[in-house]
């Protein structure tokens, strides 16, 4: 290429569009696709459009296809190439929609179709020297390998994959993938781009999820020169979404294999939402060995991002859904008895300090909301299948869905609380772990750690340990349970959470890292999705819709920043994750165990029927 001078775009994008800039000034009517493209794309700052990139990108799939997207894009940046000052504000605009959209959705791209389209579209613009950026940045995304499969296609608008088109850049017949040497790498070879299909291996058959089959591969031709050297740079291929995969079978079956193994050689990793956060602790002591169930990981990467199912006890959210417990807990203990082993959990939680526990737990759930994408909201409330059936539960599994994980570790952390207090069988025992667990709570909310606090709050008030007279009277004269009553006003559900949203809005105006209770604000997306419809009368998008849903995603998603600077403490975090979890029955059994109901005499009886009379 000797200049960067503007060329002659393919004629069939030369066609024009109309201008619609007054036509959607009102969100009170319905708008049309063009409408809301056309504030999507503008360069002049409104900010009640402040958030519409990552909000159009969220909800755009109701209304629209994700290759008609990528067409309308392309055609509106290729027309604005008409400045002699490349790229224009409009072409800048858009490269940002691609790089947010590729970098979060790459599940989009499932159908050939629209990888096709990016791939010519980058073809066609690496010709122009100032547009090289735009191609170095874009191509990496791009040519990873198609995504294995599209989790929002439940609710979303998907492509026609069986969609042919008469394009001499398209081979009539889908190509193999091309191999070099039995090993892969970016996908091209022989001056031919190939996309393949993913290199995980499918589900088994026994698995819960629903069959997930490869994407069609396709091959285009005559890529050129500048093309060429951005594909066939090495690549390494990142998904959107964590990749879901069962590791309590592996790690079982590892450490089945590896049962002649001594104990102490086994890594200690503490899990939390079923594998979504977790910590390798390989240098276990014998000390911590005598302390902690151990067992065999396939997994060796700290921090590693797959959600693992397990097949134990499940809870009830307080969104309605039977969900699967999501912290990791080992089948392998040691030849302890259990009233051992839970004594010894007792010494050491209660070793640790009311602080240390709390930043613990915000550091668990700080990383687990970090993960979290704008989508994964309302996946949850838009997946098609019957509520409380198994293939609905199988669909939120196979999205990967973070908002689901966290609502999982929610449980989690109630049902932890409860099961700490009624396995012990004396009264001074509960009496201070119930004790402790205020002051817990009284530290989370000072970090703004909201979900935790909820959680601790869920559990303390569960009628396992709300039965408990004897362990509460107890604690009554104490000061913590005056401050404990000021959280429970504080999080109380009248008038729709107020204080609690105002103690928010509180925190996020401060500067400190927060974390919501995310319960409430999906409450509040399933109260706006059910309120109105997708589209008008007369067929226009109900953009107001979406825009409110989004404005109340993106409130959430503000909490993201500033981070929390928690350093996470490997051993406390264990003994949580390896805590033996009643479900809600055993937790009611135990708690009538522990403190028996009182049998009233005859005397008391005939006092009672006589006070109703």
């Amino acid at each position: 290429m000797t200049n960067n001078k503007r060329g002659t775009f393919p004629s069939h994008l030369s066609s024009s569009r109309r201008g619609s800039k007054d036509s959607s000034e009102s969100f009170g009517i319905g708008l049309t696709t063009e409408d809301i493209i056309d504030r999507l794309l503008s360069t002049e700052y409104n900010k009640a459009d402040e958030n519409i990139i990552p909000i159009f990108l969220t909800f755009f799939r109701k209304f629209m296809k994700p290759n008609e997207l990528v067409k309308i894009l392309v055609e509106r940046f290729e027309n604005d190439g008409l400045s002699e000052a490349l790229p224009t504000d409009l072409q800048k605009r858009i490269h940002s929609i691609f790089m947010l959209w590729l970098s979060h959705y790459w599940n989009d791209f499932y159908g050939a179709q629209a990888r096709k389209q990016i791939i010519l579209f980058l073809d066609r613009i690496s010709k122009y020297e100032s547009l090289t950026p735009i191609c170095d940045s874009l191509a990496p995304l791009v040519v990873r390998e198609p995504p294995s499969y599209d989790p929002d296609k439940v609710w979303g608008l998907v492509d026609d994959n069986d969609q042919e088109e008469n394009d001499d850049d398209l081979d009539d017949e889908p190509t193999t993938p091309i191999k070099r040497n039995e090993k892969k790498d970016s996908g091209y070879a022989s001056g031919t781009f190939t996309f393949l299909p993913s290199s995980s291996p499918p589900l088994t058959a026994k698995s819960d999820l629903p069959t997930i089959s490869p994407p069609v591969p396709f091959k285009l031709k005559r890529i050129s020169p500048n093309l060429n050297r951005l594909l066939n740079k090495t690549v390494t291929h990142s998904e959107s979404q964590p990749d879901l995969r069962s590791s309590y079978t592996a790690a079982a079956a590892a450490a089945v294999a590896a049962s002649t193994k001594s104990t102490n050689e086994f890594p200690r990793r503490a899990e939390f939402a079923g594998g979504l956060i977790n910590i390798d602790n390989a240098t276990t002591t014998s000390a911590s060995s005598n302390t902690f169930k151990s067992y065999s990981s396939p997994r060796t990467v700290s921090s590693t991002i797959s959600i693992a199912t397990t097949s134990g006890t499940r809870w009830t959210s307080s969104l309605g859904h039977q969900l699967l417990a999501s912290s990791f807990i080992s089948t392998f203990r040691q030849n302890k008895s259990e009233k051992d082993q839970t004594s010894h959990a007792y010494k050491l939680f209660m070793k640790a300090t009311d602080t240390l526990i709390a930043n613990q737990l915000t550091w668990i759930e700080s990383e687990l909301f970090s993960k979290i994408k704008p989508r994964e909201f309302i996946r949850n409330i838009w997946n098609t299948a019957p509520v409380n059936t198994e293939s609905k539960r199988s669909s939120l599994l196979s999205c990967n869905n973070t908002v689901m994980a966290s609502i999982a570790h929610f449980n989690f952390i109630s049902a932890w609380v409860v099961t700490m207090i009624v396995t012990q069988s004396r009264l001074s025992k509960r009496v201070a772990l119930l004790q402790k667990f205020m002051s817990i709570a009284v530290h989370l909310r000072d970090l703004n750690n909201y979900n935790s606090l909820m959680a601790i709050l869920a559990g303390i008030n569960s009628a396992s340990v709300l039965r408990l007279k004897q362990t509460r009277h107890a604690v009554i004269t104490k000061k913590i349970y005056k401050q404990f009553q000021s959280l429970e006003k504080l999080m109380s559900t009248d008038k729709s959470f107020c204080s609690y949203r105002m103690a928010l809005k509180a925190s996020s105006g401060g500067g400190a890292p927060g974390i919501p209770y995310l319960g409430i604000h999906t409450q509040d997306l399933v109260s706006l999705a059910e309120a109105n419809k997708d589209f008008k009368a007369d067929g226009s998008i109900h953009w107001e819709k979406f825009k409110l849903m989004g404005e109340t995603i993106m409130a959430t998603m503000k909490f993201k920043s500033p981070s929390y600077t928690i350093e996470p403490d490997t051993k406390l975090l264990a003994l949580i994750a390896d805590t033996y979890i009643l479900t809600e029955d055993e937790q009611y059994k135990m708690s009538t165990t522990v403190e028996p109901r009182l049998a009233s005499s005859s005397t008391n009886r005939i006092r009672d029927l006589w006070l109703r009379m």
